[in-house]
């Protein structure tokens, strides 16, 4: 397995892992709330037969729903949480540098930290490279 590739993954979805945590409980609040609004359906005993279109289908599918999503939000935050330390353990550059080119990547991002930092190109790219190593040994203890 390249853990190099897999720590470049992992920058690259952050955002939307990040985003994720913050959508999971509005989705199911909004189940929950339409859960209350169906008519005509018991929630305190759901049938064992179902027939499609019933309003108990509906309850029922809304409940799968909103299980599933609470495991994704429990998986959502242990994995944020994860790469969130381990970007911790990186020094202000190293951090700076990955979220400029896998987090929130923007064009010409080589050239523009080339003139924040000081540096040529080759030294932007060896200190990715450094960061990125230090990012994977952070999260999987291994290169």
């Amino acid at each position: 397995m390249n853990w190099k590739n897999e720590a470049i993954e992992r920058l690259n979805k952050y955002t939307a892992m990040r985003q994720a945590v913050s959508n999971i409980p509005l989705e199911i609040q909004r189940l929950e709330q339409y859960c209350t609004k169906l008519p005509g359906c018991r929630t305190d005993k759901i049938r064992c037969i179902a027939t499609p279109g019933r309003q108990e289908d509906k309850l029922i599918e809304s409940l799968i729903k909103q299980d599933e999503l609470h495991r994704s939000y429990e998986n959502a935050t242990a994995w944020v949480r994860t790469t969130d330390h381990a970007l911790n353990t990186l020094s202000p550059e190293e951090k700076m540098i990955l979220e400029r080119m896998y987090i929130r990547p923007q064009r010409g991002v080589v050239s523009l930290l080339c003139q924040e930092l000081g540096v040529e190109q080759s030294t932007i790219y060896r200190k990715r490279d450094q960061a990125l190593y230090h990012f994977t040994i952070a999260l999987y203890g291994i290169s």
